[in-house]
Parts: C-alpha cells; sequence; structure tokens
C-alpha cells in the first residue's frame, strides 16, 4: 500500500514540475482585472505548449494524461487573459506554428541542441534561445511570438516624449 502511494506522488510531481517550467512565459502571464484580452489567444499558444512539450523530455510533460492535465490547466488559466493585446488570428497562428517546429525539430535528436538546425527555421533573432526546446518553454524568444512580451507604455514616461528625450518635458515644467 505504501509503495503505490508514493508512486502516485512521483507522476504529480513530474507534473507540477513539467507545469513550472512552461508557467515560464513572460506574455502569458495572467492580466488583472475583469476585463481579460485574448483569452483564446492564450489558449491556442498555451495549448500548443502542452502538446510539444514531451518533444523536450526533460519537461517532466511525458504521457498523453500530462498534456491533457497541461491543456486542462491553461484552459482555466487563459481566462486571465494576455499581458499584451490580443494580436489577431493569423499573428497567434504564426506562433504557434513556430512552436510546432520546435517540437518537430526537438523529437531529432540530431538537431535537438542546435536550434539554427531545424527545418523549418525558427527565426530568433535578439534572442538567447539556442534550443527548439527553449522556444516550448518561453515562445516570446521565437520572432513569431516577440508579441507575448509586453512593450514599455509610451504614456508610462509622465510626459516625456520618447523623441526628445524630455527636452519638451523639461521645457514645459519651466
Amino acid at each position: 500500500m505504501r509503495s503505490s502511494s508514493r508512486g502516485a506522488r512521483r507522476p504529480l510531481f513530474g507534473f507540477a514540475l513539467g507545469l513550472a517550467f512552461l508557467g515560464g512565459a513572460a506574455g502569458l502571464a495572467p492580466g488583472c482585472g475583469t476585463e481579460a484580452q485574448g483569452i483564446e489567444a492564450c489558449r491556442k499558444v498555451e495549448e500548443e505548449r502542452c502538446r510539444q512539450a514531451p518533444a523536450c523530455g526533460d519537461l517532466a510533460i511525458t504521457t498523453a494524461d500530462d498534456v491533457q492535465a497541461c491543456v486542462r490547466f491553461y484552459r482555466d488559466q487563459c481566462l486571465h487573459g494576455l499581458v499584451t493585446a490580443d494580436p489577431g488570428a493569423p499573428v497567434v497562428d504564426r506562433c504557434v506554428r513556430a512552436i510546432q517546429a520546435a517540437g518537430t525539430c526537438a523529437l531529432d535528436t540530431a538537431k535537438r541542441d542546435d536550434i539554427s538546425t531545424c527545418d523549418p527555421a525558427i527565426a530568433t533573432k535578439g534572442s538567447d534561445a539556442k534550443r527548439p526546446c527553449d522556444i516550448i518553454l518561453a515562445p516570446d524568444k521565437a520572432d513569431d511570438c516577440a508579441w507575448l512580451t509586453p512593450t514599455p507604455d509610451a504614456g508610462s514616461d509622465a510626459g516625456v516624449d520618447a523623441t526628445d528625450d524630455g527636452a519638451t518635458a523639461d521645457a514645459a515644467a519651466e
């Protein structure tokens, strides 16, 4: 009896560990308030990440049950919406295809450790992504998913005009 209880904890621990890894996407962090935006976009991206996670092997999401549990988790988690605006279906679909390409590439042991060998190529300009699994862990590292990372709000500089380094705001204050 004791060993079955311990055995039941192992998959749960592995699943929890896998969710911790998958929860790292900056643009998919829950937003605040009651006006969630991008719920379906969030679900599409997260569901694809869940489906591709087994290709990485080290994410503790390895079985079909793990994948389904991950999908169910993010179905609800995405009710909070995105921290970025929903970019629309064509942009979301390109991001999903980049995650799919990363999963396909990660399945090929010859390409698993070098994202530059993936075919189709996964653009990661300006990113530190080295492996296809880096895209599954943090899809915003792929150019097609860069919209997941919030950009600084131009209005948050308290009157500083971005084109003149604040000279206008300084002059107005005098």
